[in-house]
């Protein structure tokens, strides 16, 4: 890992135990109920998140140890597929409210698999991406009754 990495890594750390401590507040005066000596409601929350803020302290120590041992900053170019994908990402979540979820997640699907292989074959594409819309739908939309926005549908129907 150069030091530049090093660095980045410190600072998620940080970020990350910031937002456990916030979290582990939060779930410390959370009113807890519980059955019959059972764990309580907020229990789980708080054992979990002892255990990220404890990983990320050992993280961040070995961080800090190894960042001395570190090599030297390279320049670090982006490839162009990042860039591409993080585009495709911003366009999905814009299309939901447009054309909704199932439409934009096919075109989503479809685009990221082109944006990270081109020579990937549309057909196989275009089928994965449908009946991986179709089951994300069934799932959560139907299964679970989460609201998936569908205005073309509406629109429609």
């Amino acid at each position: 890992m150069n030091k530049e990495q090093a660095f980045y890594e410190r600072i998620v750390l940080v970020l990350l135990l910031v937002g456990t401590a916030m979290f582990y507040s939060v779930a410390m005066q959370s009113p807890s109920t519980t059955e019959g000596g059972d764990l309580g409601s907020m229990d789980f929350p708080k054992y979990i998140l002892l255990l990220l803020g404890v990983f990320s302290v050992l993280q961040l120590i070995f961080n800090l140890r190894n960042s001395k041992k570190a090599a030297p900053v390279e320049t670090l170019i982006p490839d162009k597929r990042v860039i591409l994908s993080i585009v495709a990402i911003l366009a999905y979540a814009a299309l939901w409210d447009i054309i909704g979820f199932s439409a934009s997640t096919v075109l989503f699907l479809i685009s990221e698999a082109k944006i990270l292989k081109r020579d990937v074959d549309i057909k196989t594409t275009v089928l994965i991406s449908l009946a991986g819309t179709a089951v994300v739908y069934l799932v959560f939309g139907v299964a679970f009754h989460v609201y998936l926005p569908e205005p073309l549908l509406e629109f429609l129907m």
